[in-house]
């Protein structure tokens, strides 16, 4: 993404993206970002301030790419080829006095939110909340958990069951990786909070052990754990400012 950024910021021009790219580039762009990238390359190629000698021209493939080919006195210099895949805008809603972000659409048409998490001594709280919202953004339609839930039988805590589950995300490929380590640390740092704050698994039968496994020490590091887990989350989901 480097040269795109470099690119798309007008820090390099059209021949030097095209001559340092490799011959093949995919982005996974909202339809808003791939729609400026176009519209910049068709706007650079006919630009005035390039040398007579040479010329750019852009082609759309039979499989929806775009053929950037570069030519110096009528001989290929260089070409690029580039594959669009779209993604959702990022979004976060405030709503009850909680942040919720935009995960993506799922296969059944619906558009689930990850709703943030609240932390008090009991316990921890809704950070494994997957929510949709009404039309209006004003209610919630329906919530599940993230460990358990699923969309169409697709498990949300699997990660080829959470991609299977969603027709577009807001995440790129990479993001998407994140985003299960995250959650997945988040929930063994949440069951490490329970369990050393009240010294039981919680299933609610008598346990010998309850005062070894009590530890405030062990609490109050897996708590600073989950607090960062969810700072990187809203990193990760929030729309660029």
């Amino acid at each position: 993404m480097e040269l795109y950024n470099q690119y798309i910021n007008n820090e390099i021009s059209l021949v030097e993206y095209i001559s340092q790219s490799s011959d093949h580039m995919t982005y996974e762009l909202s339809a808003k970002k791939s729609d400026e990238l176009i519209e910049k390359i068709k706007k650079d190629i006919k630009a005035k301030d390039r040398l007579a000698n040479i010329h750019i021209s852009l082609m759309i493939t039979s499989d929806d790419a775009y053929a950037l080919h570069l030519t110096e006195n009528y001989k290929l210099k260089a070409k690029l080829t580039i594959t669009l895949n779209e993604i959702l805008e990022k979004e976060k809603v405030e709503l009850f006095g909680k942040s919720y972000y935009l995960l993506g659409e799922g296969i059944d048409g619906e558009k689930y939110y990850l709703q943030k998490a609240v932390f008090n001594r009991v316990w921890y709280q809704d950070g494994s909340y997957i929510v949709t919202l009404n039309c209006t953004k004003t209610n919630i339609n329906c919530s599940i958990r993230y460990n358990s839930g699923d969309i169409n039988g697709y498990k949300l805590a699997s990660f080829e069951g959470f991609n299977n589950a969603f027709k577009i995300t807001t995440m790129t490929k990479e993001e998407t990786w994140v985003f299960y380590e995250l959650m997945r640390t988040l929930s063994t740092a949440r069951e490490a909070m329970c369990i050393s704050l009240r010294g039981n698994s919680g299933i609610g039968v008598r346990n010998d052990l309850s005062e070894l496994i009590r530890n405030e020490d062990v609490y109050n590091h897996f708590d600073k754990v989950a607090r960062a887990i969810d700072d990187e989350l809203d990193k990760l989901l929030s729309p660029a400012e």
